[in-house]
Order: C-alpha cells, then sequence, then structure tokens
C-alpha cells in the first residue's frame, strides 16, 4: 500500500508518526547506509504494527458491518437462495 493511503488508515498517532519517518529511513538506506539497530527495531515495529492495525481494523469493519440490520437481510436472503425450503411433498434421502 503507498504510504499516503497508510498513513490514512492509519489511527494510532504514534504509528503515524513512526509513518512519517519511513521515508527518510528507506533513502538513508538506498544510499548504502545502513539502518542503526534502533531504525532497524523501529522499522520491524512499525511493520508489526501496521499489520496489527489493518488486521483489527479490518476486522472490526467487517464485525460492525455484518451487524447492519439490512446486511443480516441480505445474508439471509442469499442463504435462502442457495437452500430453498424443501417442499412439502418432496422426500428425502
Amino acid at each position: 500500500m503507498p504510504l499516503d493511503e497508510a498513513r490514512q488508515v492509519v489511527y494510532e498517532d504514534g504509528l503515524r508518526a513512526l509513518l512519517d519517518r519511513l521515508p527518510d529511513e528507506l533513502a538513508r538506506r538506498r544510499q548504502g547506509r545502513k539502518l542503526s539497530p534502533r531504525a532497524s527495531r523501529l522499522l520491524v515495529v512499525l511493520v508489526l504494527l501496521a499489520s496489527l492495525a489493518l488486521a483489527f481494523g479490518g476486522t472490526y469493519y467487517l464485525a460492525r458491518l455484518l451487524a447492519r440490520p439490512e446486511v443480516q437481510q441480505r445474508l439471509q436472503e442469499l442463504e435462502r437462495q442457495e437452500n430453498p425450503a424443501p417442499s412439502p411433498d418432496s422426500v428425502r434421502f
């Protein structure tokens, strides 16, 4: 995901601050300078936190979406389409 887009989906100020520092660290690395141990740890933590934030944020959004009455109604309609009720004169084996 582009960095600007990542900044928009991150809600934590601390994580957003880490994202702001990322371009400088990556530019430094492209110039052949290695990341400092602190910056390296920071990058690992940043990636981990971003992954967790996106995973939990997506889960939270999905849970809220599925709780909406119109979504539940549509899911029930789809289930009825996939599993129609048997007619009274049908025989199941």
